[in-house]
């Protein structure tokens, strides 16, 4: 049996709808002390319009007012030079960083506009760094850096084994996941993350058989049993945020649905 999903809907929602209390919960108020009028920040935001159809605008502006910051919505179909003054660059440039990357012109072009303002205005804070972004684009590339990290294996935290099929050669990619210590059932995952509806697809598959619906380049991942509980934390510096627990429901034609509980905070 193999079940496909899709997590695009619920990672669009739980990230927009914290915007808000990752910025509001972690700014530090001391930032506007004396003078808050000459001492106002601004943040400049950039997100696709479905995205921003998502977020509450009029929530969120306010929330930041409250601690001493101006929102303004950025075209990246215009020059950044020209639309005022920012400190703060929060983006969600996702998807024309994975389109720029693999050529598409349009995308490359937006992306040399920002990283050449970035370049000129070097004091402006970036969330997330571009360079950070791009490295969560290759699912094979971050999982190695999560499976290496010490500090992790020192608590206990583990990534499950995986490997990375670069052909449908099926008597190899086997060979490959037993080289790796990848048993079966395993999660089959578009190695690029981002850039097209397909990369948020995932297959779930049981046994040998299976393997012939990976469509290579894709990673292989030991499933492992977590109770359909996934914790999506956020960070802003050594500063961190579980907004809410996500549920998934897998099954053939069913979609990714997503309950909130209490908010986390808390300081590595």
């Amino acid at each position: 049996m193999i079940n496909l999903i899709s997590h695009k809907t619920a990672e669009i929602l739980t990230y927009f709808n914290n915007i808000k209390l990752i910025i509001c919960k972690f700014l530090d108020k001391s930032d506007i002390m004396g003078d808050e009028i000459n001492n106002i920040k601004t943040i400049g935001i950039w997100m696709s319009e479905k995205k921003s159809q998502k977020l509450n605008w009029k929530e969120l502006i306010s929330a930041c007012a409250s601690h001493g910051y101006n929102v303004v919505k950025l075209d990246l179909d215009r020059p950044l030079e020209d639309q005022g003054h920012i400190d703060i660059f929060l983006h969600k440039l996702t998807d024309i960083i994975a389109a720029a990357d693999q050529g598409d012109s349009k995308a490359s072009t937006i992306i040399g506009r920002v990283e050449q303002f970035l370049s000129n205005h070097p004091n402006v804070t970036v969330i997330d760094q571009l360079n950070n972004v791009r490295v969560l684009l290759n699912r094979h590339c971050y999982y190695s850096i999560l499976q290496e990290e010490p500090s992790f294996r020192k608590q206990g935290i583990f990534t499950p084994n995986f490997a990375e099929f670069t052909t449908n050669n099926i008597e190899l990619n086997i060979e490959i996941m037993r080289q790796r210590g990848v048993k079966f059932p395993v999660v089959c995952k578009p190695t690029l993350a981002h850039g097209s509806k397909s990369a948020h697809e995932m297959i779930i598959i049981f046994n040998e058989k299976g393997l012939n619906v990976c469509k290579p380049p894709c990673v292989v991942q030991s499933f492992v049993n977590h109770n359909a509980v996934l914790h999506k934390v956020f960070l802003v510096g050594d500063r961190w945020v579980i907004p809410c627990n996500l549920f998934v429901i897998f099954g053939e034609g069913k979609k990714m649905q997503t309950k909130g509980y209490c908010n986390k905070i808390g300081t590595t």
